[in-house]
């Protein structure tokens, strides 16, 4: 492990001290209510060439409908 970084508030964290090369990162927490949809990705650290990586997340809060027959209570 090269180095521990933790977000702040509105989920950005920022490294600016990295020796150039390629690095693998990984997120090892999610918010409460959310599922990682990309746990681990690589990058390329280059001299004056900003490096963005976006971790993407998805709910696991919302509403579950279920269509049931009136009749046999079956969906």
């Amino acid at each position: 492990m090269v180095k521990t970084v933790v977000t702040d508030a509105t989920g950005t964290a920022s490294i600016n001290d990295l020796p150039t090369g390629f690095y693998e990162v990984k997120e090892v927490g999610v918010p409460k209510g959310y599922d990682a949809r990309t746990a681990t990705q690589k990058v390329k650290v280059s001299v004056n060439e900003p490096s963005t990586l976006v971790f993407a997340h998805t709910t696991t809060i919302g509403l579950r409908i279920i269509n049931t027959c009136e009749q046999t209570g079956e969906p």
